[in-house]
Order: structure tokens, then C-alpha cells, then sequence
């Protein structure tokens, strides 16, 4: 099974508004995300003029009556990028 590029995308904006505070202008992620414990992406967020990277990795991951049922660990780069 895989995640959505979309629902990843929403997922890290709404796991950093829960955080910080402050919802992304925009997270953009190159593909879906393999919804296997392990799995990573490397997407980048845009807040502002800033971007920068994030890490989003599937920590649990399950079918739970042919729904799935996953949690994402999102961890923002400290320094913008180029």
C-alpha cells in the first residue's frame, strides 16, 4: 500500500501547525510514500521566502477493516536550503 503524495503532503502541514503553531505555505514531496514502518521522503516545505527540507518516516503503519491506519515522525531541516 502506498501514501498518497497529496495526503503526505497535507499530513506534514497539518503535523507542523500542531507543533509550531504555524501552518506551511506549502509542502511539496516528489511521489507517494510506501506505507511500510521504516519508509521515508524527502519533500520540502515552503514557509515565507524560506524552504526547507523535511523527513517524513512511516513509524507504524497497518489495515485496520481495509482502511490504513499509519503515523508519520516529521522532522524539518534547521537550515533553509539552496
Amino acid at each position: 500500500m502506498v501514501i498518497p503524495r497529496e495526503t503526505v503532503e497535507d499530513d506534514i502541514a497539518n503535523s507542523l501547525e500542531e507543533s509550531v503553531g504555524q501552518r506551511p505555505d506549502a509542502v511539496e514531496c516528489p511521489g507517494d510514500l510506501s506505507a511500510r514502518q521504516g519508509e521515508s521522503i524527502r519533500c520540502v516545505l515552503h514557509a515565507g521566502p524560506d524552504r526547507l527540507g523535511v523527513a517524513a518516516t512511516v513509524t507504524s503503519a497497518s489495515v485496520q477493516g481495509g482502511q490504513l491506519d499509519y503515523h508519520l515522525d516529521v522532522k524539518v531541516d534547521e537550515k533553509p536550503t539552496g
